[in-house]
């Protein structure tokens, strides 16, 4: 059993995935703490709130909510809230699914990137809609068996879990992949005179051996993460550029 393990979100203190995450993780831990966004804050990826207070809310025992994005919420329990260091950072259960580039934009994963930066271990947890809604029985199958044996795991840096939108019944299981290319046709779209929203639908290209092509099979993927955003080719590459 872990000491203690905090829970972070981007859909919001209220978000029905928080809630069941924090019913599962519950008994596998001493201490179980939350601190998530106030309000909804998809797609804030990793930014932070700087020159501007924070407000924290309390919404009972060792339950938080904090006026700022995912990554600020991480840093306010690190070193604001909590007087010991945390055995593991789970971010969601996020209300949709994170795959292939989505992972630069996604709040859920700022937010365990955050703890990951700081030398703690970290799981960001996305299911995708069953007919428009999210019941999360799905989620709840899988980490009921998947969240103990990740904590019994050797020690990990950052995670990516992605759970199909299927019936529990449904799920043929869990892949280790990684990370495929989703991008986004006709992202920006005009609205009225000098008004534009971001948006445009996916484009998915699920190669084999990818997390979108895990889910599209009806798999779980977990994708491990790396912080290093090096292009280790390319410093050979541009060697010649030296001056």
């Amino acid at each position: 059993m872990l000491n203690l393990v905090l829970l972070v979100n981007d859909d919001g203190v209220e978000a029905e995935g928080l809630r069941v995450l924090e019913e599962l993780v519950r008994p596998l831990a001493r201490r179980v703490v939350v601190v998530a966004p106030r309000e909804e804050q998809s797609s804030r990826s990793h930014a932070i709130t700087l020159r501007r207070a924070l407000r924290v809310e309390r919404h009972g025992p060792d339950r938080f909510s904090v006026t700022g994005t995912p990554a600020d919420a991480v840093l306010v329990a690190l070193f604001g809230l909590l007087s010991e260091r945390p055995d593991l950072v789970l971010s969601g259960v996020n209300h949709g699914h994170n795959l292939g580039e989505d992972v630069f934009y996604s709040g859920t994963v700022g937010a365990a990137r955050e703890a990951a930066l700081y030398g703690i271990p970290a799981l960001a947890i996305s299911q995708g809609p069953l007919n428009g809604t999210f019941p999360f029985d799905t989620a709840r199958e899988l980490l009921r068996d998947f969240l103990p044996r990740l904590m019994a795991f050797p020690p990990f840096r950052l995670l990516n879990l992605n759970i199909p939108g299927v019936p529990p019944e449904d799920l043929r299981g869990l892949q280790v992949v990684r990370l495929g290319s989703r991008v986004y046709e006709d992202p920006v779209e005009p609205v009225g005179e000098n008004l534009f929203q971001i948006g445009g639908s996916p484009r998915w290209s699920p190669r084999e051996g990818t997390d979108l092509w895990a889910i599209e099979q009806g798999y779980a993927s977990l994708t491990p993460l790396t912080l290093d955003l090096t292009d280790h080719d390319g410093l050979s590459l541009f060697q010649t550029l030296r001056l």
